[in-house]
């Protein structure tokens, strides 16, 4: 995402869109299956359905700080804010060895 502003043509956009669209797809599955792995048979429908519900306040919140942060200091700064996101949602998961 942080990559977006950066191509100068369309078919280098084209190429970083093809790579974004490939990666953030690759989440959903992975994610689905790291939940259902993570906790009892019991409470698989409850962790689902909690990831389910942080996945759709996300779909709203994002858009709208991504269009105040646009607004404000320009529609490059949106894409940049979506890439640091991501940044910061792949630091938290990272898991370290010991």
């Amino acid at each position: 995402m942080a990559a977006l502003p950066v191509p100068d043509g369309a078919m280098g956009l084209a190429a970083v869109l093809v790579v974004a669209g490939f990666f953030l797809g690759i989440g959903q599955p992975l994610t689905m299956s790291l939940i259902v792995q993570a906790v009892p048979d019991d409470a698989r429908g409850t962790a689902l359905a909690i990831r389910l519900t942080g996945n759709r306040v996300g779909q709203v919140a994002t858009p709208a700080a991504a269009g105040l942060v646009a607004g404000a200091a320009g529609v490059a700064a949106a894409f940049w804010l979506l890439g640091g996101l991501l940044v910061l949602a792949a630091a938290t998961v990272v898991r370290r060895p010991g």
